[in-house]
């Protein structure tokens, strides 16, 4: 019994589910993005930080902001992996009690596929909507022990909690959208 319950463990420590650890990604183009937006939750100011630390250049075109929120805070990056040109924008701000920041990433050459495999693996879910043009991961936070949403029902518990997370992955040709909108009270 004994060596049965070492071996399990085994296998889970090598899967990395005995230490709470997820896979990390192996697409260039999603380790990017998970490393600038995903690492610094989302904050602008934790994006700039991070951006600088990966070799981003500041600049570019930004994105938009939902409409109706007051921006507080924004900024802009760019770089370039490989043959891709990656546009990073990132804000934050308010509307009443709800706080919303979000971090955006356009790339124009990625693989969907493969962004989708990584943020599965890297979350530890499958995603809640999945099209071959949009991919969407729906979860509670914190950020560091991300949990699936199966319903809307249970976005306000969320918001109001460790935070409601929407990561949506988009493609069209060649080009890829990485977006992840997180909402908080």
């Amino acid at each position: 019994m004994a060596s049965h319950l070492s071996a399990t463990l085994a296998v889970l420590a090598l899967a990395g589910l005995a230490t709470g650890t997820r896979a990390q990604a192996t697409d260039p183009i999603f380790a990017a993005f998970h490393d600038v937006c995903m690492a610094a939750d989302t904050d602008p100011a934790g994006v700039t930080t991070a951006a600088g630390a990966q070799g981003w250049t500041a600049g570019g075109v930004p994105g938009q902001p939902i409409p109706g929120f007051a921006v507080t805070d924004k900024v802009t990056e760019t770089k370039k992996i490989g043959e891709a040109n990656l546009t990073l924008f990132s804000w934050k701000g308010a509307k009443g009690p709800v706080m919303a920041s979000e971090c955006q990433m356009q790339v124009s050459e990625a693989n969907l596929a493969g962004l989708q495999r990584d943020a599965a693996a890297v979350l530890g879910f499958a995603p809640s909507d999945n099209t071959p043009a949009k991919i969407v991961f729906q979860y509670a936070g914190p950020a560091s022990a991300p949990h699936p949403i199966s319903d809307k029902s249970q976005f306000d518990a969320a918001a109001g909690g460790g935070g409601l997370y929407i990561l949506t992955l988009s493609g069209a040709g060649k080009g890829a959208f990485l977006e992840l909108l997180k909402i908080h009270k």
